[in-house]
C-alpha cells in the first residue's frame, strides 16, 4: 500500500507543471521571509517589547508596519504570478523551439490577473500609500 502511494506521489512530483510551480514559489521565498518577519514583530506577545518599539519609533510605527506587511503580501502575489508563469512558459514546447518568447506568456498572465481582480488597488490601496494613510 505504501509503495503504491509512494509511486503515485513520485509521479505527481515529476510532472513538469508541478516542477515549474515549485520553481516559481522558490523564487518568492525571500519576500515571504520578509513578510513573515514583519508580522512576527507586529504580533510579538511581550507588552514590554511593544512599548520599547513605541518609544524608539513613535506611536505610528504600527501603521507603517501594517502597510509594509500588506504591501509585501500583495507584491508576493504578483511576484509569484510572474515567476510561476515564467517557469511554466519555459517548460512549453513553443518556448523551447523559440517560436514564442517567454515574456509574452508572463505579460499575458499579468494582464489576465489585472483584468480578473475585482479590486482597483492591485498593489496597495491609495489610503495606505498616502501620507494620511500612514
Amino acid at each position: 500500500m505504501i509503495d503504491k502511494f509512494d509511486l503515485f506521489v513520485s509521479k505527481i512530483a515529476n510532472l513538469e507543471t508541478i516542477k515549474a510551480i515549485k520553481k516559481g514559489l522558490t523564487y518568492a521565498m525571500p519576500l515571504t521571509l520578509i513578510g513573515s518577519a514583519i508580522i512576527a514583530i507586529l504580533n510579538f506577545p511581550v507588552k514590554g517589547f511593544q512599548n520599547l518599539l513605541n518609544q524608539i519609533f513613535g506611536s505610528s510605527w504600527e501603521l507603517i508596519s501594517n502597510s509594509l506587511h500588506k504591501g509585501t503580501i500583495q507584491i508576493i502575489s504578483i511576484f509569484v504570478l510572474l515567476t510561476v508563469s515564467y517557469a511554466l512558459a519555459t517548460e512549453s514546447k513553443f518556448i523551447k523551439r523559440k517560436e514564442i518568447d517567454a515574456a509574452f506568456a508572463v505579460l499575458a498572465a499579468l494582464s489576465s490577473y489585472v483584468i480578473l481582480t475585482s479590486e482597483a488597488d492591485v498593489i496597495i490601496s491609495v489610503s495606505d500609500a498616502s501620507i494620511l494613510g500612514m
